[in-house]
C-alpha cells in the first residue's frame, strides 16, 4: 500500500496476518499549516489517482473491483482540535470493461447518520482530463467542516443536506482543474440558544470551483429560513494568512429579501444588498468591509467596519 499526501509519498506499508510492515523514511511530521482550499484539492487529488490506480490495476489483470466492507476511521484534525470517527465503512468500485471508466457505490456511519453516495470516473481517448462525478444523500457537512454543528457557538447550521460534484482530473500531470458543485440544503436547521430549531429550504446551489485560485462562485440560490428570504449569490475565496491562518474572502450580492421582525414580515422586501467580509474561522472571527441594503424606495441600511 502506498500512501501519498499531495507531492508527499510515505513509507510502503505491507499488510499481512502477522501485521504491518513499514519500510521508508517517514517525510516530516511538522506540516505547515494549509488553506481550507488546499485540503480539497490534496482530497481531491489524492480520490483522481485512487481510482487511475484501480482502472490501472484491473487493466493489468490484478483484480476485478475493490470492496471495502464494515471500515473505520479516525481522523485528528489537529488544528482545530476535533476528532472524529466513521464508523460502517462500505465501499465498492469497479472499472469498466474497456477499463476507461469505473463506477461504485459507497456508505459511511458518521455521528449517528448514514451518508450514501455513488461516483463515476469518465474519460475520453482524446482528453487527458477525466471527470470524477459523484453525489452525496444524507450528508452531515459537520464531518468535514468544525464550523457546522459547533456546540459552542450561539447559533450553529445543524443536520444532512445533498451534494453531487463534477471534478475534473488531469491524467498527465495528476492535478485538478475545475470544479461543479450543486447543494441542496433544504432539510437543515438553524440550532437557535434556546435549543429551538429553525428549518433551511433552498433551491438547488450551483457552485463552481477554480482550485487554483480557490474560488468558489455560487450563481443565485433562494434561500428561505423560516420565515425569512433572500436570493443571494456570490464568491468565496479560500486562503491562508500567516497570522490568523485559514481565511475565507466573502464577497455575497442579494436581491427580494424579506426579514421578520417582531411585528411580523414587512410590507415590502428590500430590493438588493451587498456584502464584503470576512472570515478567520479557527478565531471564530468575522469582520465586515462594507454592508448596504436598500429598498425601492431609496431608504438603505449601511456599515461598515
Amino acid at each position: 500500500m502506498r500512501v501519498i499526501e499531495g507531492q508527499d509519498q510515505f513509507p510502503e506499508l505491507n499488510i499481512s496476518a502477522t501485521g504491518m510492515d513499514v519500510r521508508g523514511i517517514v517525510p516530516d511530521p511538522k506540516l505547515g499549516i494549509r488553506s481550507d482550499n488546499d485540503w480539497l484539492v490534496y482530497n481531491m487529488e489524492a480520490a483522481g489517482n485512487g481510482i487511475a490506480g484501480i482502472i490501472a490495476q484491473a487493466k493489468a489483470g490484478n483484480f476485478s473491483k475493490l470492496v471495502v466492507r464494515d471500515g473505520v476511521l479516525d481522523m485528528n484534525d489537529a488544528l482545530y482540535g476535533v476528532f472524529r470517527t466513521f464508523r460502517d465503512i462500505n465501499l465498492e468500485i469497479a472499472p469498466s470493461a474497456d477499463a476507461k471508466s469505473a463506477s461504485g457505490s459507497f456508505s459511511a456511519g458518521f455521528n449517528g447518520t448514514v451518508m450514501n453516495g455513488a461516483v463515476d470516473w469518465v474519460s475520453k481517448d482524446d482528453d487527458p482530463v477525466a471527470r470524477i462525478q459523484a453525489s452525496i444523500t444524507n450528508f452531515d457537512p459537520g464531518a468535514f467542516s468544525p464550523m457546522v454543528g459547533d456546540k459552542s457557538a450561539a447559533a450553529s447550521v445543524v443536520g444532512t443536506m445533498a451534494v453531487s460534484m463534477d471534478i475534473g482530473f488531469d491524467t498527465a500531470s495528476k492535478k485538478v482543474t475545475d470544479g461543479l458543485f450543486h447543494m441542496d440544503l433544504t432539510g437543515m436547521d438553524v440550532k437557535m440558544p434556546d435549543n429551538s430549531y429553525v428549518p433551511i429550504v433552498t433551491s438547488i446551489a450551483e457552485v463552481k470551483w477554480d482550485p487554483v485560485a480557490g474560488q468558489f462562485t455560487m450563481a443565485d440560490t433562494t434561500v428561505t429560513v423560516g420565515t425569512n428570504s433572500a436570493v443571494v449569490g456570490g464568491t468565496f475565496v479560500l486562503g491562508l494568512d500567516p497570522q490568523y491562518g485559514p481565511i475565507v474572502s466573502i464577497a455575497v450580492t442579494g436581491r427580494d429579501i424579506s426579514l421578520t421582525s417582531d411585528l411580523g414580515p414587512p410590507e415590502k422586501p428590500f430590493s438588493e444588498m451587498s456584502l464584503n467580509a470576512w472570515s478567520a474561522p479557527l478565531y471564530g472571527a468575522t469582520g465586515i468591509d462594507d454592508f448596504q441594503i436598500k429598498k425601492d424606495d431609496g431608504s438603505s441600511i449601511a456599515a461598515k467596519g
